[in-house]
């Protein structure tokens, strides 16, 4: 199995999370689950996280002990049952390891996803750490699933492609990741007009895929010149070899001439 995310998620994700709280967050990672089939025959299971929901405050759906909230949990995810695929969570200067009470949670969760399509249900944690000068702030992530009483550890990959399976170097749909965050909102509103248009389309790529077509055709008329010259050069070498051989020819059918020193020089 393994899991990936884009990199726009991830970004959108630790920016939310940063901006809007100062403590340990929890929350559900949507997306969709499917399998892959490999080159030896075998088909790999991955899947693609695209969406997050945060919750307000920790002990949201599940008690002290662990017992999740069906009611709960159906209200905060907001008719999403069918595109969870795991929860995560946040936590400050903390190793990567699965805790007691995380456990718990994931265990009464697996119990209420049983009956959905992804069953086999994400748990992923993040831990952000700051530099004793407060000038740089890192985090690490890891994810694990449940199988029996254990819990295998996977490391997501970030890809900004999305899962596009055997065509890695197809052109993807572009997907807009909504942001909850009215600071974001409001920076890229009062930003947009100056690199988007209105038909949507981006000022720079348009400026970029001009330049490239441009380029691209330059590129093409200097080798059809190039091709040109080549032709041209070629049927001159093949004309001075036949003149070098009709004089030779004729060289061999008369005697050599004579040349003194003040005859000009051919």
């Amino acid at each position: 199995m393994s899991v990936s995310f884009s990199g726009a998620f991830l970004s959108h994700f630790l920016f939310d999370v940063t901006a809007r709280y100062k403590g340990d967050a929890e929350g559900f990672l949507l997306g969709h689950t499917a399998s892959q089939k490999q080159k030896d025959g075998t088909a790999q299971q991955f899947s693609v996280v695209e969406e997050f929901i945060i919750c307000k405050q920790p002990f949201s759906f599940y008690n002290k002990q662990g017992q999740v909230d069906i009611d709960e949990l159906r209200h905060l995810l907001k008719g999403n049952s069918e595109k969870l695929i795991g929860w995560f969570r946040v936590r400050r200067s903390t190793p990567l390891q699965v805790s007691i009470r995380e456990r718990s949670i994931h265990q009464s969760l697996q119990q209420y996803c049983s009956h959905l399509q992804h069953s086999e249900l994400l748990f992923a944690v993040f831990t952000g750490d700051v530099s004793p000068t407060l000038a740089t702030q890192s985090f690490a992530y890891g994810a694990w699933t449940l199988h029996g009483s254990h819990f295998i550890p996977y490391k997501p990959a970030i890809t900004n492609l999305g899962h596009t399976g055997k065509s890695e170097y197809q052109q993807p749909a572009a997907v807009s990741l909504p942001c909850s965050s009215p600071r974001y909102q409001e920076v890229i509103s009062s930003h947009r007009k100056r690199f988007q248009a209105e038909d949507g389309t981006l000022h720079l790529v348009t400026d970029i895929t001009d330049l490239y077509t441009g380029m691209l055709t330059n590129m093409q008329g200097l080798c059809s010149s190039l091709n040109h010259a080549n032709e041209e050069i070629v049927e001159l070498r093949r004309d001075i070899e036949g003149l070098h051989e009709a004089i030779g020819r004729k060289n061999s059918e008369t005697e050599p001439l004579r040349l003194d020193s003040s005859s000009p020089l051919l």
